[in-house]
């Protein structure tokens, strides 16, 4: 999200009570005085005790392709996910499909240039079945590209639509940071590559609608001021 989103983040949490440690790693648990079966207390690698009796580990998630690793037929990318096609077809399979958090397809969205990405939500999940979908009825299609988007709950609500496998170096925050309502442009150049948002909706989704149809200011404009909510968007369904 970057160091100034970051910030709003921090202070937001701060405010509802969250204690940050910065650049701290965890030592060790060490079990309760009272009850040697439960936590008690955490130490960090430069001798903090924190008092705790309930312990979260936040270690990430891996693809539960375990049963795939001695099939020959199917090669696993690194990271255990597999790979598809923009129609989240397996490759070297054309009758089998992979979609969801298990599924690295190449992102053809603002700045993606088909470059491989897993994305884990369920949003992005829905969008690949969609995409299975149509290639299993009618194979000539061209797949209809979608941009991710998700969203979480920090305080007040993010909201998240993009994506940055090729990064992205400069930003564009407009609204009220102090007040945790903003919207934030990520570019890639001129290029919005993801916009995140808190308290401005619909910036987010009618930003993602932009940015599928290839008609997302210039991150030059929205620096300038530019409303996205003042580009219109062409009238009719949108899936």
């Amino acid at each position: 999200m970057g160091n100034e989103v970051g910030k709003i983040f921090l202070s937001l949490l701060t405010k509802n009570g969250v204690k940050f440690h910065m650049s701290a790693s965890v030592d060790s648990a060490k079990p309760s005085n009272n009850d040697k079966t439960t936590v008690g207390s955490v130490s960090l690698k430069d001798g903090t005790s924190l008092p705790a009796d309930l312990v979260v580990l936040g270690v990430g998630v891996a693809p539960a392709t375990e049963y795939l690793k001695d099939n020959d037929s199917i090669q696993l990318e690194k990271d255990g996910s597999i790979r598809t096609n923009e129609s989240f077809q397996v490759e070297g399979h054309s009758d089998v499909y992979a979609i969801g958090d298990i599924a690295t397809y190449p992102y053809h969205g603002p700045g993606g240039n088909g470059s491989l990405t897993r994305i884990e939500h369920w949003n992005v999940a829905q969008n690949a079945g969609r995409a299975a979908a149509a290639s299993i009825v009618k194979p000539s299609v061209a797949p209809k590209r979608f941009i991710p988007v998700f969203w979480s709950a920090l305080g007040s609500q993010l909201r998240y639509c993009g994506n940055t496998p090729n990064g992205w170096d400069d930003l564009v925050l407009q609204g009220k940071p102090d007040e945790a309502k903003f919207a934030a442009f990520y570019g890639k150049g001129e290029t919005v590559v993801a916009v995140a948002s808190m308290q401005m909706d619909p910036v987010m989704s009618h930003s993602a609608e932009l940015m599928r149809l290839e008609k997302m200011p210039k991150l030059s404009d929205l620096r300038r001021g530019q409303n996205v909510l003042e580009v219109a968007l062409p009238a009719g369904p949108k899936i």
